[in-house]
């Protein structure tokens, strides 16, 4: 047998017989190596081994024993020995044919003694004493595996994944025996190295970099900075533990830039002892700012050529862009890089141009861009000598119908000549003013000099501006000499200036801002006669910014514009009184707004009576809208519109009020209040169920069900029809003492009330007594009706003499898809005996639905069973889990024993009706 290391074994042994009396004893292999184990008392020098015991106590039969705590040194051959008492007690007189204990030792796994790397196989073994390696099972993380496997060998490859993986060694049907081995304690990941920063460096300036070392394990890698071969001091690490199992850090160096940096190796690396290093780097390089100036006498003479040097002085990489620029043209220039005696480099850079009025006062700049760096720039600023004309405006805007200065100055009151306005160019060129015009020339009456008498000043202004004022306007110098010469050139001209006459429309106008709660909605602003198109148009909420799409312009025949601007957005309600604003204008101008106050409408809110009313009365319903005075309410009762609601104005909002006359058949109907016109979106409304609030008061009858039986026992059922909500509570009084009913049932019918009812077996005598069936509807509404009746009596009640009769009193029953519903069927009698059935009947087809032995060719619903465990007179049914094919007519039918093939009597019928869940 076989039995796991520090478990517990019995090794059996029973004897044949009592007799001879004598000891047994228990001894450990054969021949020179047998050796006492164990008996009850041992001879001479013989031992017990002290895990040892009888299995039972004060036997003379069963001699097992069990040994504790095994361990390997137990596997060997045990053999029980029967001896007599007497002079041969040394010579056994029968022996056992022995058994052979085996023990299983746990076992170990041995695996490699220093890290792999992943890739590499790993051979793992596992020994377990008393096991062949045939027995030995190996899993990977409780998966059995079933390849690379021989004996007690497995060989894998290792994974990244790995890290978080277990090796399972277990000995076959031993579940115990079992021993496990992470990988962990194997494998080496080498990480993944990234640096970041900038390498090229500015001298003297500090840079950082940052060494991203990602996914090794095991997390003593040693990460470190080296330059120049030496360790560099960085900041603290950061390590952090990844979701695979891997491991993250990162180490931080600033530098300060020295010359010896220049095109050295700035090395991370990272480090684990008994592997070689892994090592990213980056070749520093270190830069010099050039000192930059412009060698030139920047006071030009007009029209001559003017000469300039830029120097570019100790700038280091050689490596370097240059660039001159004349206010915001660029200009060729003749560039020579020199090298210096200390390694460093000169720039010269040379323009040439002639100079022209149009130079005065522009900036001439020399930049320098070194290795994509921020450029090092020189300027000056260029004085030009000799006549100039300044019309320093370049740009003017001003609104139609006012007035207008265009600036002109000359630089010198010589040469004597006159000045002129020109209106455009090229083509269409015309004179505009001037103090004598010339051949054909015309002044424009709304305009004069803006000084008197000028000499140097000859500025206009023009009054009662028009949109056809928009033009480009030129002041040009004349001398006397040239004056009255045909086509005679200006001696200086002005650079012109151009006039801009807009036309400010009127204040917007913002359409209706009603609006309903929730609505997207889009909000014109209309510009009517705008000059020129490009208005801008802003909208703000309270003083709130808020943008707007592009506005749309559109021209008519006389140049002006109307321009529309669309804001849209979704209502909400703390718009309710908001204050919106267009406002259109151009820059620098004051600008036009219009204004409007939200008036934002809400959801209507209906609401009707609080307290139950019943049917008869006069209702009264409110619905009230926020937000809008003037909101037409209309009602509607289903899908049918009501009239005669009254409307109500209030300081918030609308309210109207319409009454109503509750009705019996009002349980299921709901009333509507909406709020038509509107644009856009759904009609708001709010809807209220007359369920919530309607009260129909029950109909109470009793009726005799059947006839005295041997026990002078009648049987009267009380049907309680017509009320809602269901809420009732019911309770027979004879004589005026209270009665246990034997049934209770309720259904709903086809317009929304329910029907119940209640049957209570009396003792009749010829004592004429009263019943009374009492209905408590909704805690405090008493509806009731009472009958006498006395042995053999008539009238009101039937004493059963014609037969059997059979009461379906629901006429109608609803029912939801799913649920369950109870046909109630009643007998006025149990006699004739004889079967009752169920029928279902759709249109002109009847069908067997359930009885309590359908014929051979009848089949009842699984889903149908008897109300009642016990049926005598109550032959009602109950049908689970109702389905749409249910609706139909059902027929309680009764027949006579052993003339089941004609009924004896049928109720009225059931109509039942399904609606969704």
């Amino acid at each position: 047998m076989e039995a796991e290391e520090s478990s517990n074994v019995t090794l059996v042994c029973v004897m044949s017989s009592e007799t001879p009396l004598g000891p047994a004893r228990w001894y450990k292999c054969a021949g020179s190596e047998r050796t006492h184990f164990y008996s009850g008392a041992p001879k001479g020098g013989d031992k017990i081994d002290p895990r040892v015991t009888w299995t039972v106590n004060n036997t003379l039969l069963n001699y097992s024993i069990t040994i504790r705590d095994l361990r390997i040194n137990d596997t060997g051959e045990y053999y029980c020995e029967k001896y007599t008492k007497g002079e041969n007690e040394n010579k056994p007189y029968a022996s056992g044919p022995g058994v052979k204990l085996t023990v299983k030792g746990f076992p170990v796994i041995h695996g490699p003694t220093s890290r792999v790397q992943v890739g590499a196989t790993v051979n793992l073994s596992c020994e377990a004493a008393g096991s062949s390696a045939t027995e030995i099972e190996w899993k990977k993380n409780d998966s059995k595996l079933t390849s690379n496997t021989e004996s007690s060998l497995v060989s894998l490859v290792v994974n990244k994944s790995d890290i978080k993986s277990v090796i399972e060694c277990q000995v076959s049907g031993f579940p115990k025996l079992s021993t496990t081995y992470s990988m962990n304690s194997i494998i080496m990941v080498f990480p993944e190295m990234t640096i970041s920063g900038e390498p090229s460096l500015v001298l003297g300036q500090s840079a950082t970099f940052n060494c991203s070392v990602s996914g090794f394990y095991p997390s003593a890698f040693n990460v470190s900075w080296v330059i120049n071969n030496n360790s560099m001091m960085h900041e603290g690490a950061n390590v952090k533990e990844n979701d695979d199992g891997t491991f993250t850090e990162s180490k931080t160096i600033t530098l300060t830039a020295t010359e010896e940096y220049h095109h050295r190796q700035l090395i991370c690396q990272a480090s684990h002892e008994g592997f070689e290093k892994v090592q990213k780097s980056v070749i520093l390089s270190v830069r010099v700012h050039p000192n930059v100036t412009i060698h030139e006498n920047p006071k030009l003479i007009l029209g001559q050529v003017a000469n300039f040097t830029c120097w570019i002085r100790e700038f280091y990489p050689r490596n370097i862009s240059l660039l001159w620029s004349n206010g915001s043209t660029s200009m060729e220039s003749s560039d020579e890089v020199m090298e210096n005696e200390d390694g460093t480099f000169t720039a010269r850079s040379c323009i040439t141009f002639n100079v022209r009025e149009e130079h005065r006062g522009n900036q001439l700049k020399c930049q320098a861009t070194f290795q994509g760096s921020e450029s090092v720039e020189s300027t000056v600023t260029l004085g030009v000598r000799g006549y100039n004309v300044s019309q320093p405006q370049g740009r003017v805007e001003a609104l139609e119908r006012s007035n207008v200065t265009l600036v002109c100055v000359l630089s010198s009151e010589t040469p004597l000549g006159p000045v002129r306005w020109y209106k455009g160019a090229g083509s269409e060129r015309t004179h505009f003013y001037s103090a004598l015009p010339k051949g054909g020339d015309k002044n424009d009456p709304r305009v004069n000099w803006t000084m008197e008498n000028p000499t140097v000043n000859y500025s206009i202004t023009i009054r009662d501006l028009r949109v056809s004022d928009t033009e480009e306007y030129y002041c040009e110098k004349y001398t006397k000499a040239d004056e009255n010469k045909p086509n005679a050139p200006p001696y200086a001209t002005g650079p012109g200036v151009t006039l801009t006459v807009r036309v400010l429309p009127g204040v917007p106008v913002i359409e209706n801002p009603k609006l309903v709660l929730g609505d997207l909605v889009n909000m014109t602003c209309k510009l009517s006669l705008v000059y020129p198109k490009d208005i801008k148009v802003t909208w703000t909420w309270d003083k709130t910014f808020e943008s707007s799409q592009s506005p749309h312009a559109e021209e008519h025949e006389d140049g002006t514009f109307t321009v529309t601007s669309v804001l849209s957005f979704t209502v909400k309600e703390d718009m309710r009184g908001t204050r919106l604003t267009c406002q259109a204008g151009y820059e620098g101008l004051t600008p036009v707004s219009g204004a409007v106050t939200l008036g934002v409408r809400g959801p209507p809110s209906i609401k009707g009576p609080q307290n139950r009313v019943d049917t008869g009365q006069t209702v009264s319903f409110t619905c009230e809208s926020l937000g809008d005075q003037d909101t037409s309410i209309t009602w509607l009762k289903g899908e049918t519109t009501v009239s005669g609601g009254q409307k109500m104005s209030w300081s918030n909002g609308t309210r109207s009020e319409l009454k109503m006359t509750l009705y019996k058949n009002d349980v299921k109907s709901r009333i509507y209040c909406q709020i038509l016109g509107y644009r856009g979106g759904s009609v708001p409304s709010d809807a209220l169920n007359f369920s919530t609030f309607i009260l129909v008061k029950p109909e109470v009858t009793i009726q005799k069900t059947s006839a005295e039986d041997s026990h002078n026992s009648s049987s009267f059922y009380c049907k309680i029809s017509g009320f809602y909500p269901d809420d009732i509570k019911v309770i027979w009084l004879l004589e005026g003492q209270t009665l246990n009913a034997t049934l209770f049932n309720r259904s709903e019918n086809l317009d929304g009330t329910f029907t119940a009812f209640t049957l209570i077996d009396v003792n009749v005598t010829n004592e004429v007594k009263q019943l009374n069936c009492v209905v408590t509807h909704m805690g405090n509404h008493n509806v009731s009706h009472s009958v006498e009746f006395a042995k053999r009596s008539s009238g009101d009640v039937s004493d059963g003499s014609s037969g059997s009769d059979v009461n379906q009193p629901q006429s109608s029953v609803a029912a939801v898809e799913g649920g369950d519903v109870t046909l109630t069927c009643i007998l006025s009698s149990e006699l004739p005996l004889g079967p009752i059935k169920w029928y279902k009947e759709v249109g002109s087809e009847r069908t067997h639905f359930y009885s309590a032995v359908p014929h051979r060719d009848e089949k009842n619903d699984p889903r149908v069973a008897w109300t009642m465990d016990k049926v005598t007179v109550d032959f009602s049914i109950t049908i689970r889990n109702i389905r749409f094919s249910d609706m139909g007519e059902y027929y309680c039918v009764k027949y006579r024993e052993g003339e089941e093939d004609q009924p004896y009597a049928s109720g009225p019928g059931v109509t039942l009706t399904v609606r969704g869940a």
